[in-house]
């Protein structure tokens, strides 16, 4: 994962005539990546140099099957973005959302990805892991029919994604959310919904 800016062919961004009110885009990138299919990224920075103003999942690695799960620009000194993709698996280099950032002050910052989450169904890859994760051993039915309709579809996935970031403690959270049945709703259970998504179980 990386932090890129297509300006300046770099991951690093020096130009003195960056001042307070000029913006700059950057895009979240995967570089050299296996198979996956969902991610939750954290991107911190000096919120005295700089503020997220926006974040866009257009132009995407996953194409039109991109679901955007996060996009939060709300925490002064973080960025987050997590989506996952339908139906499909990716790998190698991409984009996966571009931030634009706005210049509030003098000096220099650094935008370091602080925390990442990549997911390939129900395989989780996540701070260099590159295997573990949760079966289905305990006849939970299809992982990801969270209404329990027999098929994983985009009602499901509109439930899980409205569930997104709760614990299953939080009255506002559907329990079947929790697809992996950790307590919460995270990229992990979204990322198996994705992986079995237009799936369907005989009656």
């Amino acid at each position: 994962m990386e932090v890129w800016s297509e300006e300046y062919g770099s991951e690093n961004i020096v130009r003195s005539s960056l001042k307070p009110g000029n913006t700059f885009r950057v895009q979240l990138r995967a570089v050299g990546m296996s198979e996956f299919n969902g991610y939750d990224i954290m991107v911190g920075y000096d919120p005295k140099i700089i503020v997220g103003s926006s974040i866009s999942f257009d132009g995407s690695i996953f194409d039109r099957q991109n679901l955007p799960l996060v996009a939060d620009l709300s925490t002064l000194g973080e960025v987050r973005a997590a989506a996952v993709a339908l139906g499909g698996l990716y790998g190698g280099d991409g984009v996966l959302a571009t931030v634009i950032f706005a210049v509030t002050g003098t000096g220099g910052t650094t935008l370091n990805i602080h925390d990442d989450m990549i997911v390939r169904g129900s395989m989780e890859v996540n701070h260099n892991r590159r295997d573990g994760g949760f079966r289905n051993r305990h006849g939970l039915g299809l992982l990801g029919d969270v209404n329990g309709n027999r098929r994983v579809d985009i009602l499901d996935a509109a439930k899980v994604a409205s569930a997104y970031d709760k614990s299953i403690l939080d009255p506002d959270c559907l329990l079947g959310a929790d697809i992996n049945r950790d307590g919460s709703v995270v990229i992990t259970d979204v990322s198996i919904l994705a992986f079995n998504y237009d799936q369907s179980e005989m009656p």
